[in-house]
C-alpha cells in the first residue's frame, strides 16, 4: 500500500484529485487498516467538497491511530 499512498500523495500535489482517490482507494483495498491512506483520501475529497466522504475518512483514520486526523474531525466533521 506504501506505493500507492506516494502515487496518491504526487497525483494531489498535482491537484488530481480523482486519480489520487483511486491511487489511496488501492492502498485501502490492499490493506483495509492502512490510516495513512484513509487520512489523505480524506483531504482529497475534502479539496472536492465531499463533507460527508472526508469526515467518513478523518473518522477512521483517526480510529486507526492517526492523530492529525482528530484535529480534522474537530474543525470540520462537527
Amino acid at each position: 500500500p506504501d506505493v500507492y499512498l506516494r502515487v496518491g500523495a504526487i497525483q494531489m500535489q498535482l491537484r488530481k484529485l480523482e486519480k489520487a482517490i483511486i491511487s489511496f482507494d488501492k492502498a485501502i483495498e490492499i490493506n483495509p487498516d492502512f490510516g495513512p491512506a484513509f487520512y489523505n483520501r480524506g483531504i482529497a475529497r475534502y479539496d472536492l467538497d465531499q463533507m460527508d466522504k472526508a469526515c467518513n475518512d478523518f473518522r477512521k483514520a483517526m480510529e486507526l491511530g492517526i492523530p492529525e486526523a482528530k484535529t480534522e474531525v474537530e474543525e470540520i466533521c462537527n
